[in-house]
């Protein structure tokens, strides 16, 4: 069973993500800020982390340049999903290392939670 970090502070789609993650049979952790998210990426050793750019403490870019520069986390892979992809998000996330920029107005939670299981095959 994939253990799957989720990094995000909108409580309505925490519910909607883990439910689709586990529809698919994969088990969801929760992080509701960055700092949490970066904490708990060490703790539990997921096999893939969900996660938004805005969040409260540290924002997400920032949490997966720490995760991608630490010996025990810079293998896991990440998927950024957020509103946020204005700009030059998208590009910056995966200079530093996602494995893909979702936009949250793009994709359904159900195809969000098929990309990431289907990303560790």
């Amino acid at each position: 069973m994939a253990k799957i970090l989720l990094v995000e502070d909108d409580r309505n789609l925490i519910k909607l993500y883990k439910t689709e993650l586990e529809l698919l049979g994969a088990q969801v952790v929760i992080a509701t800020d960055g700092k949490m998210g970066f904490e708990m990426a060490k703790l539990e050793k997921p096999d893939l982390i969900l996660m938004d750019v805005i969040l409260p403490e540290k924002i997400g870019l920032s949490v997966l340049k720490d995760l991608k520069s630490e010996a025990q986390t810079k293998s896991i892979p990440v998927i950024i999903v957020s509103n946020f992809d204005q700009g030059d998000n998208p590009k910056k996330a995966i200079k530093l290392g996602a494995l893909a920029f979702m936009s949250k107005q793009q994709y359904t939670p159900q195809q969000v939670a098929a990309e990431a299981l289907a990303a560790l095959k």
